[in-house]
This record gives C-alpha cells, structure tokens and sequence, in this order.
C-alpha cells in the first residue's frame, strides 16, 4: 500500500471482479500478490542492501566531505525509512494466529476451534472469585464533569465508528485483508 503504483493496481484489479464484490477482492488478492513480487521481492534483501549501501557512503563521507555522496546518503536514508515501514507494516500483517495443534497432533484452523481456544485461555487467565471493592479501604471516585456526561449521550458520528471499530492494523478478516485496506481503498 505504500508503493505510488498500488492505488492503480486495485482500480484495475477491482475493475476486473466489478460488480461482484468477491470476485473484486479476489482479483485484488491475485495481482496484489504478483505486483509485490515484481515490484518489491524480498523486503529483507533489499533491507540488507540498502544498510550496506548507506553504510559504505557513510564511510567514505568520514574520510572525504563530498557533496554527491551527502545527496546520495540522503536518497538512501530516504529509501531505507520506506523499507523500514514497509517492513513494519509486513509484521503486523504476519501478526495472526492461523491455527494451532491440538492435543492429537492435528492442525486446526476452523473458526469455533480458535474461537474454543480463546475462550479456554481466557478463562485460564481471569479471576474466579468476587473481588472487595472495599479491600483497601475508601478511596474517592472519580465523577465526570456535566459537559463530559452530554458529550456521552450526543449522537456518535460515522468518523468516530470508523476510527473506533476499524483499527487499521487488526488481524485480517476472513477475506485476507486488513482494515487499512478498506480505509484506503
């Protein structure tokens, strides 16, 4: 998503599944994947290389002072803070559960599985027994002021949904893609 060219692969891409809406998602999953491959490989590879570029101008900068050096450590810092966010932005897509064996050796990836797993790891980790409020002893609440209280009970607009249900970096839904997706595109 951060490449300038990408906004024109999806138009093309969604054009090709229209009217659709799977078969749109499809076909933007589909050249979405080659354009990554022909466009940017191995994230990683081209990390390593850019820091061994940037390095070897820094060096040479250290015995001589030359203005076309200092322009092209310029460029590859440049270049290098957009791998560095592509790369981020790689992680947290990464930063799914996919599935998980169970006790028999299998791997399960169904929905009610995960969702089972989940439950069973959360009430592992959550109390059981009623906590005392009253434990330590009394402490003031607390209140909100009469304007915060009216600010909770005025109609909520479209932006605040978008922001509070849509965080762009969740794990992708069932369609493969994230929020960011929908919020860009």
């Amino acid at each position: 998503m951060t490449h300038p060219l990408f906004r024109n692969v999806v138009h093309t891409a969604w054009n090709k599944g229209a009217p659709d809406v799977v078969k749109c998602l499809l076909e933007v999953q589909k050249d979405a994947t080659s354009f990554n491959k022909k466009v940017f490989g191995n994230i990683f590879v081209k990390k390593r290389e850019l820091e061994r570029l940037l390095n070897d101008v820094q060096i040479t900068l250290e015995s001589r002072e030359d203005q076309q050096l200092r322009i092209k450590e310029q460029v590859l810092r440049q270049e290098l803070n957009v791998v560095l966010l592509q790369e981020e932005l790689l992680w947290r897509k990464r930063n799914k559960i996919h599935g998980l064996f169970l006790v028999d050796g299998s791997w399960a990836m169904e929905t009610s599985t995960l969702e089972m797993a989940a439950n069973s790891f959360q009430k592992l980790f959550s109390t059981r027994e009623d906590i005392d409020l009253d434990a330590m002893g009394h402490f003031p609440y607390p209140s909100l002021s009469t304007e915060t209280c009216q600010k909770l009970v005025e109609p909520v607009t479209s932006e605040e949904v978008k922001g509070a249900a849509m965080s762009s970096f969740k794990a992708p839904g069932p369609d493969g893609f994230q929020a960011i997706f929908y919020k860009e595109f």
